[in-house]
C-alpha cells in the first residue's frame, strides 16, 4: 500500500475516533496537523540499510546468538526429538553465554 493511503486511512481513523466514537473533537482540534503516520521499511529501503550496517549486524547475531548456541547444543546434546529453550542471553567478561533447557 502506498505511503499517502496508507497516511489517509490513519488520518481518516484518528479522526473519526475522536469526533463519533468518544465524541471529542475539541481534542482533534488542540491536536491539528501534529499527526505524524510513520511508513513501513520497504523492502528497497531495507536492502539499502542492510547493505550498508548488514555485515555488523550479522557479526553481532554471531557472537551474541550463533556461536553461544552452538556451543550449549555441543554441551547439551538433545537427542533425535528432543528439544532446547533458550531461556536467556547473558554478557559475561569473557563473552556471551545462553541460559538453556533441555528436553
Amino acid at each position: 500500500m502506498p505511503y499517502e493511503e496508507v497516511t489517509g486511512k490513519i488520518t481518516s481513523a484518528i479522526d473519526d475516533f475522536f469526533r463519533y466514537r468518544i465524541n471529542r473533537p475539541e481534542i482533534l482540534n488542540r491536536i491539528g496537523k501534529n499527526i505524524i503516520v510513520f511508513d513501513f521499511i520497504r523492502l528497497d529501503t531495507a536492502e539499502k540499510i542492510l547493505a550498508m550496517v548488514g555485515r555488523g549486524v550479522g557479526n553481532i547475531l554471531e557472537d551474541v546468538l550463533i556461536n553461544p548456541l552452538s556451543w550449549a547444543l555441543f554441551e547439551n546434546p538433545t537427542g533425535q526429538d528432543g528439544k532446547m529453550t533458550v531461556n536467556e542471553i547473558i554478557q559475561t567478561p569473557s563473552g556471551w553465554e545462553l541460559s538453556v533447557n533441555v528436553s
